[in-house]
């Protein structure tokens, strides 16, 4: 939904000078309300209230005084005020669109979906409503994704009245506010503010100063809009009201910055601009032969439409809708960013609520993609809009959104970094003793290496890594085989770490070397068999990048039969089964010097004379030692 505050409403903004002559009170609060004077027609009809006159008209006072206040982006007292219309049986059901609208507003989405399934009973109008139930649920979904930016409230620039409409040129930014000057102390009766005039602030030690009132013809008594800067300095904008303040629709000019004088020469009206309808909003291509603007010239689609106009001969040709993303809702504050993506706000579209910012490729022969919303921190229940960028993942952007310090503030943007990082814990597998000082190198396929060692608690981290690479963590220590694992990073779009506590597990034990036997467990053969089931190669895998981590060591493998059946068999039988085991591991790639198979079959038991299967199961082993210790 479209709330007409000064950043939104400054395209139609006028007011009519009313003759109260032989009106009584109700018709004076009426007639400003008609004519969109909201300051006087919310004083005029709180003062009926207080006299209690025209008791029967109250109900819709209520709503008149509910709607003035959504009409100034007070969603708390437009919501009051609504909610007062509502249990005075007001017959409207207009009453409940509104009242949903500002439960919307402030991000009470399933409060506000009863509300505007209220407004489809007792309205045969269905189509407003059910976008916005639509919006109200894709809201409730998006809250639930992590964003990938954060964004910070300007203290320095805002004010407590509405600041928008930016351009950003080096460490300059230019905007609107409506902020009341000292010397004039004239208020709009529209917005309840200032007239929208021109500031700047300079970024210095990562702070932005001060504001200041922009010096030169560029600023008029009444209201200037959205501002393009070209970095030659020439300036295009949005002027409303013309220098008297007489005139009703708003215009497109543009004005040079006098470097020798420092300040704004006298602007010129662009010829695009008509007695008929409200042009503003502009955005250049980098050549400044292409302008975007915002319109509601005849032939769109509703409301307020993003149109495009080239130069041919220093003259604007006319314009041509861009149907592709407009609605029949409002599509305004048009940003091109590098000539090949058009960022903008619309109503029209299913959002979050009120204006939100959404952005489109530029595809070839002038068409474009599909809008896709920003989703947070740039959209939120209330009206975001006027983004601009200052590098590829960082700018700003105005909104009205709760927790500002005005009514449109200015907001900052960066994207949040990415931290991914791995970590675990190192043990000898003999003792589980943590093993400190374990050399641990990280080897990424785009030739990356890092190198790091455990601490006194044989703990490690490592916080570089990088999305969509693949990484070989590899140990090692003097006295211990050493070990490897596989990392691989998919595209990562948020701070993971890579941990046992956390689903990976890169905790290690390390194995001693020794002139012990250290048992291979599961390795399993079929019955009478030397031939490796499945389920033991992967066993055999892990021992295969042991050596492969330990180069300089080379083992003997050792196998074991139980003292079941024939002595001599037994023998040839583990003979087999301990040459199945290395053969296996030349296979992995493992040089058959550093290998050698030695069957022992029955003649060491660790059970002796077993007399069940327990017994049994622990005589039949397959064990490996190093054999140049």
């Amino acid at each position: 939904m479209l709330k007409s505050s000064l950043h939104t409403s400054i395209l139609f903004l006028f007011i009519s000078t009313l003759s109260f002559a032989q009106q009584n009170n109700l018709q004076k609060a009426d007639s400003c309300f008609r004519e969109k004077d909201n300051l006087h027609a919310t004083e005029l009809y709180k003062k009926i209230l207080k006299k209690n006159e025209y008791t029967s008209e109250h109900p819709r006072i209520f709503y008149n005084i509910g709607y003035c206040y959504q009409q100034e982006n007070n969603y708390n007292e437009a919501l009051n005020w609504f909610d007062k219309a509502i249990k005075s049986n007001y017959n409207d059901p207009k009453v409940y669109l509104h009242y949903g609208e500002m439960k919307m507003d402030l991000a009470l989405y399933s409060e506000a979906i009863s509300s505007f399934e209220m407004y489809n009973e007792l309205s045969s109008d269905e189509l407003k409503s059910n976008k916005l139930i639509n919006s109200c649920k894709f809201a409730i979904k998006t809250l639930k994704e992590k964003p990938l930016h954060s964004c910070v409230n300007e203290k320095n620039i805002n004010s407590s009245f509405s600041e928008y409409g930016l351009a950003l040129i080096n460490d300059k930014l230019i905007f609107a506010s409506t902020r009341i000057d000292e010397n004039e102390n004239r208020l709009d009766t529209y917005t309840g503010q200032g007239f929208s005039d021109f500031y700047e602030s300079n970024l210095k030690n990562n702070q932005w100063s001060t504001p200041s009132k922009i010096k030169g013809e560029i600023n008029t008594k009444y209201n200037e809009g959205s501002v393009f800067i070209e970095k030659n300095m020439n300036a295009y904008y949005m002027q409303c009201n013309g220098e008297n303040g007489k005139k009703d629709l708003c215009n497109i000019l543009k004005v040079q910055f006098d470097t020798k004088r420092n300040t704004w020469t006298k602007p010129e009206i662009l010829n695009i601009n008509s007695k008929g309808f409200s042009v503003g909003h502009p955005t250049l291509s980098k050549d400044s032969k292409t302008l975007y603007f915002v319109s509601d010239m005849p032939g769109g689609k509703g409301g307020k439409d993003i149109w495009k106009t080239t130069l041919i001969d220093n003259y604007w040709a006319d314009p041509i809708n861009i149907s592709e993303l407009n609605t029949d809702g409002n599509e305004m504050f048009p940003f091109l960013s590098g000539d090949t993506v058009l960022f903008f706000s619309s109503d029209g579209i299913i959002g979050m609520g009120g204006l939100d910012l959404f952005k489109s490729r530029i595809l070839t022969g002038d068409k474009f993609e599909t809008p896709q919303n920003l989703k947070t921190p740039f959209n939120s229940s209330a009206d975001d809009f006027s983004i601009v960028f200052s590098d590829t993942d960082k700018g700003m952007f105005c909104s009205n959104r709760e927790g500002g310090l005005g009514d449109d503030d200015i907001y900052s943007f960066k994207i949040i970094p990415v931290i991914i990082s791995v970590s675990g814990n190192i043990t000898d597998k003999s003792n589980n003793k943590a093993i400190h000082n374990v050399t641990i190198t990280i080897k990424g396929s785009d030739g990356s290496s890092i190198t790091t060692e455990t601490d006194s608690k044989g703990n490690y981290k490592v916080e570089t890594l990088k999305p969509n690479v693949n990484y070989t963590i590899s140990l090692s220590k003097e006295g211990y085989f050493g070990d490897a694992r596989n990392l691989n990073i998919e595209n990562e779009k948020f701070s993971k770490e890579f941990s046992k506590a956390n689903g990976s597990d890169f905790d290690f034990s390390l194995i001693k070397m020794t002139k012990k036997e250290i048992e291979i467990p599961n390795i399993y053969y079929d019955f009478d068999s030397a031939i490796l089931k499945e389920d033991s190669k992967k066993e055999l895998d892990k021992l295969a990048i042991i050596l492969e981590e330990t180069p300089s060591v080379s083992i003997i493998i050792n196998s074991h039969t139980d003292e079941q059946g024939n002595e001599d068999y037994n023998l040839k039988l583990s003979e087999k089964r301990a040459q199945a085991v290395v053969d296996y591991l030349i296979s992995r790639g493992i040089s058959f010097n550093r290998l050698a198979a030695k069957g022992f079959g029955e003649s060491m038991p660790l059970v002796r004379n077993a007399s069940n299967e327990k017994g049994h199961q622990k005589n039949r082993r397959t064990t490996f030692k190093a054999s140049n210790l």
